[in-house]
């Protein structure tokens, strides 16, 4: 498989000390590139602009929200279960959703109502209709993942 066998630019090779095991450490880079991948190229997001990211307590989640953060993003994300909002607002997340039923379209409308400048739906199907109805006119959804299993 992959793993075994990779060919590499010594340059590209470094040494890293840490106490994650394995299956931690190797899925740093996937969430990683993933979460860059959608901002950027799926969403093109701008330092000012308002992002909501549905499935916010997953792992694409989490570091979607820290690097729109960093690129001078207002952060929303959603979760399920209610225990994690301190989770995400540790995590400097602006605005935590707790989504009780697949339906927040009328929450985030609430808060802003023009809607949103893009969304990273990681739900899936079973969100994404109520996902584009927070959009602003012109803005942008991008369905990355597809969490809820549909």
């Amino acid at each position: 498989n992959i793993s075994e066998y990779t060919l590499v630019p010594k340059s590209c090779v470094f040494k890293v000390d840490t106490e994650l095991d394995w299956v931690t450490f190797g899925a740093i880079p996937e969430m990683f590139q993933t979460a860059y991948g959608s901002l950027t190229a799926g969403l093109d997001i701008k330092k000012g602009e308002t992002l909501l990211i549905r499935g916010g307590t997953s792992s694409v989640g989490i570091a979607a929200a820290s690097i729109a953060k960093s690129m001078g993003c207002k952060v929303i994300s959603t979760t399920r279960n209610p225990k994690k909002v301190h989770l995400l607002k540790q995590r400097g997340i602006d605005d935590v959703i707790v989504d009780d039923d697949g339906k927040i379209a009328h929450k985030v409308k609430a808060a802003y109502p023009e809607g949103v400048d893009r969304v990273l739906e990681l739900i899936g199907t079973t969100t994404l209709r109520d996902s584009l109805k927070t959009a602003k006119p012109q803005g942008i959804v991008c369905m990355t993942g597809i969490l809820g299993g549909e």
